[in-house]
């Protein structure tokens, strides 16, 4: 069983994004990198990483504030290509892969275990595109 009580544990480099660290901790976990922009701190990706009993994904996290602890991960396809997309598939793996470590959903595509929640959510905002959302509930 996956235990996401402590934070997001990335299997192929053996480490731990605990929940409630800093923007300046989080950079010191691993090798993350700018998620959109280079000089932007904020925002921050692990690409390659292996989760959730072995599902390769980019793993995103954003900072709002200075003060800011960290509260949620954004699980995106670790292959995501803009051409050859096709996030009902990524949405169907995302289900799957829950379903299986989790258990059944709670309601349309959200899972519960303790004191966090995962959901996968969808947008065409600006193109058609899906995640996995983990967050820790607010105390």
């Amino acid at each position: 069983m996956v235990d996401l009580s402590k934070g997001l544990f990335v299997e192929n480099f053996g480490l731990l994004i605990p929940w409630g660290v800093t923007n300046e901790e989080a950079w010191q976990i691993g090798n993350p990198t700018p998620w959109n922009l280079p000089d932007d701190k904020t925002r921050m990706k692990w690409d390659k990483a292996v989760i959730l009993d072995g599902m390769e994904c980019v793993i995103q996290t954003y900072f709002p504030t200075a003060k800011s602890k960290l509260s949620e991960f954004y699980i995106h396809e670790a292959h995501y290509e803009w051409e050859n997309r096709c996030s009902q598939a990524w949405a169907e793996t995302l289900k799957i892969k829950c379903e299986n470590l989790f258990g059944q959903q709670n309601g349309d595509g959200i899972w519960r275990q303790n004191n966090v929640t995962l959901a996968i959510v969808y947008t065409k905002r600006f193109e058609e595109a899906c995640w996995l959302e983990i967050v820790l509930d607010a105390t």
